[in-house]
């Protein structure tokens, strides 16, 4: 018997041995799908709080959760809001409405599930807001999930998909028209190689034909410039050259009113050394245009400045007049096709400027006050991964070099080789030109800085001679106020101006110190 009761409590033992290792397996997976479902909560939370609208979840009148995007943009502390009556976070106007609804809400009634309300800030504004509210269960109870959307929100995408339809019907009127004018210049070009219309009794006509072969060829490029381009050719381009050869660019397409005494002071501002992945020719042209509308709308004694700056991740141009500026009326149709307030243009500039911006992630506003001019701001995102040039110390830079420098007997010269030998550069100031060129030959000239304001140098025949012994010389030219560009000889002066930097008076020296850096480090073509 005893032997029995010894085998039978082994039995038992086991068995329970066995049950414990079954319940201890349970526990296990008990524990494993707990913390599975933590884990899902935390998810869960995490998607709630980095949701990017305002959410809040209301139950007993209560707020029991607002995700982070709502406390942000309201600006309470979490502590400030949770477990305390929605009804403080409402602004007076809409109270009673809200609570209206809600109640009937509660009592199973049938109520908007979309409506309107002003919610109260921390700071006591008052924030238009769309409520969207959807009835859940939390914790085994009734509760409300309700989504915020500010108006001023609601608003810009409204607005993004009214300028999206704009430029859908935009990029097909510019296709069609385009094709429609190609037609017609084809037949234009095949009447003007006809032989009887060469001839000296058609010649006035003739040319007639030619300028509106000319006007047609222009048009035609301005509505390409608008299609919808999916693939168009980028390169890496730098703003401060891109901005230069538009300003000139704009010069020369800008028209005055005839007999109009005005005259046009520039001062550019370049801050920054901005590289943008765009189609240069396009973007140039979006330029050309807003800096040409500045132009125009100036009065006698106008002004317009143009500035570079850049911020993390965007590079933003400035264009400035003092003329009439725009009236409000104005403002919002100033970028439509063809609305022009001038009757000798067509209404495309502007709009040609957006879209290219647009194109390239960018985009155009304007501020404007009648009678105190126009603020145009062109932002376009910098291109990313550009390793940037690192510019040396000027110390370092002008360690040694040579600096021809031609032009005696000013004050702003003087200053200028001063300050050149403070760094470490190796002066150069020969008696006449011929000495000059001479050096030239030897090759032991590292730049060359020419006074314009110097009527004793006949400067044009010299550079040119100097840029063809050494055509990688860097060439800086300090100008009178306001002269960009070479006065003198205009049959050279288009070669020289496009490899020579002028420095306008009165001369800021860090920007020039600066500039013969850059010279001096990365050549000329900087």
């Amino acid at each position: 018997m005893e032997k029995l009761s010894k085998e039978s409590l082994i039995r038992k033992i086991s068995r329970l041995e066995k049950r414990i290792a079954s319940y201890r397996n349970k526990l296990g997976e008990a524990r494993s799908e707990i913390q599975n479902l933590l884990k899902r909560i935390r998810q869960h939370e995490l998607i709630l709080q980095e949701f990017p609208g305002w959410l809040i979840l209301v139950q007993n009148d209560k707020i029991l959760l607002a995700n982070k995007k709502a406390l942000e943009e309201l600006g309470y502390d979490e502590g400030e809001v949770l477990g305390k009556p929605f009804e403080e976070f409402i602004h007076q106007d809409s109270l009673d409405y809200v609570v209206k609804v809600h109640r009937k809400r509660l009592m199973g009634e049938i109520v908007p599930k979309t409506y309107d309300l002003y919610l109260l800030s921390k700071s006591g504004q008052s924030i238009p807001c769309e409520a969207r509210v959807g009835k859940i269960r939390y914790q085994g109870r009734k509760a409300f999930l309700v989504s915020l959307t500010p108006l001023q929100q609601r608003k810009e995408a409204e607005q993004r998909r009214i300028e999206e339809e704009k430029q859908r019907i935009i990029y097909s009127l510019s296709l069609g028209v385009s094709k429609e004018l190609q037609t017609s210049l084809n037949l234009l070009n095949n009447c003007l190689h006809r032989p009887d219309i060469q001839t000296i009794s058609h010649k006035k006509f003739f040319k007639q034909l030619l300028g509106v072969q000319k006007r047609h060829e222009e048009l035609i490029d301005l509505l390409k410039l608008l299609e919808d381009k999916q693939e168009t050719e980028k390169s890496v381009v730098g703003l401060p050259v891109l901005i230069g050869e538009a300003l000139e660019a704009a010069k020369q397409i800008s028209v005055l009113p005839v007999g109009a005494d005005v005259s046009v002071d520039f001062e550019t501002f370049i801050r920054a050394s901005s590289l943008v992945k765009v189609n240069a020719h396009e973007l140039k042209t979006a330029i050309t245009h807003v800096i040409s509308n500045a132009i125009e709308a100036c009065l006698p004694d106008g002004k317009v400045l143009i500035t570079l700056e850049e911020t993390p991740g965007f590079a933003h141009i400035y264009v400035q007049d003092n003329g009439l500026g725009i009236s409000p009326k104005d403002q919002g149709k100033i970028f439509e096709p063809f609305f022009t307030t001038k009757n000798d243009h067509l209404g495309l500039g502007l709009t040609v400027a957006s879209a290219i911006l647009r194109r390239y992630g960018g985009k155009i506003e304007l501020t404007s006050r009648p009678g105190h001019g126009t603020f145009f701001s062109l932002t376009l995102p910098t291109a990313k991964g550009t390793p940037k040039a690192k510019i040396p110390p000027p110390g370092k830079a002008l360690k040694h070099k040579h600096v021809m420098i031609l032009g005696e007997g000013d004050a702003v010269i003087e200053l200028i080789s001063e300050l050149l030998s403070d760094k470490g550069a190796m002066i150069i100031i020969p008696s006449n030109l011929d000495k000059a060129l001479k050096l030239l030959t030897k090759r032991t000239v590292d730049l060359v800085i020419a006074d314009l304001a110097d009527s004793t140098l006949r400067l044009v025949g010299f550079l040119e001679k100097a840029l063809e012994t050494l055509p990688g010389l860097p060439i800086l030219c300090i100008t009178a106020h306001g002269q960009t560009a070479m006065r003198t000889e205009p049959i050279c002066s288009a070669r020289l101006n496009e490899r020579i930097i002028f420095v306008q008076r009165p001369v800021n020296m860090a920007d020039l110190l600066d500039t013969v850096t850059r010279q001096l480090t990365f050549g000329p073509e900087t």
